[in-house]
């Protein structure tokens, strides 16, 4: 048992190292999210503004392209949020279930 201490006090720094690397990757996740979603309303408030012509069918195309790129951009921000959640989830458990 006092063997195992010193061990168990190491794996428990670490659970605490990557808790606190988890929390601030979420608040980095967080912005990038939020700036993405901004993004995309402002993208869907520029195409929903333009009415289709022969004028302005390039910068129509241009704004659908991004437009795409911008909801795929949120949508990997939003698979990357969940995944860190579910990280967290497994070092809160790992870490309640160390007894030091």
């Amino acid at each position: 048992e006092a063997a195992r201490e010193p061990f168990l006090r190491v794996v428990k720094q670490c659970y605490e190292l990557n808790s606190g690397i988890q929390d601030r990757m979420g608040k980095i996740l967080g912005k990038a999210l939020e700036d993405a979603q901004a993004h995309v309303e402002a993208q869907r408030a520029q195409r929903s503004a333009m009415h289709p012509s022969a004028a302005n069918t390039s910068i129509m195309q241009e704004l659908n392209h991004s437009f795409k790129h911008a909801t795929e951009l949120q949508q990997r921000l939003s698979e990357m949020r969940t995944k860190l959640d579910e990280c967290r989830t497994s070092t809160a458990f790992g870490l309640s279930t160390l007894d030091v």
